[in-house]
């Protein structure tokens, strides 16, 4: 019963960070390079921009690494934020379980 309740709360977790907090993170992430986009300030926009409107080599391959950039960087952060919210729980129910064994043994 311990682990199908704490794989409940893994399940939300989860679904927490694919429905909710990835496109979150995707979405401000990318209003802000908009945003530095019109003052002339964005690397995404801007290389996607150029690789658009120049097409060579060095511009798609900018904006390639650019995207890709950008993806690791929302990876790592949404990476960091399902540790940081799975970790406390992971730790509690093996706490718990621990505790059910040393009863079981009579400690």
């Amino acid at each position: 019963m311990i682990t199908l309740f704490y794989k409940e709360i893994t399940n939300n977790i989860n679904d927490f960070i694919e429905d909710i907090y990835t496109p979150f993170i995707i979405n401000n992430v990318l209003k802000k390079e908009l945003e530095n986009y019109n003052k002339k300030e964005s690397y995404i926009f801007g290389a996607l921009e150029d690789a658009r409107k120049i097409g060579g080599k060095a511009e798609t391959e900018k904006a390639f690494n650019e995207m890709t950039e950008f993806l690791e960087a929302a990876n790592t952060n949404i990476a960091k934020k399902k540790n940081e919210l799975l970790a406390p729980i992971q730790k509690q129910e093996a706490a718990i379980l621990l505790k059910i064994d040393d009863i079981r043994q009579g400690n």
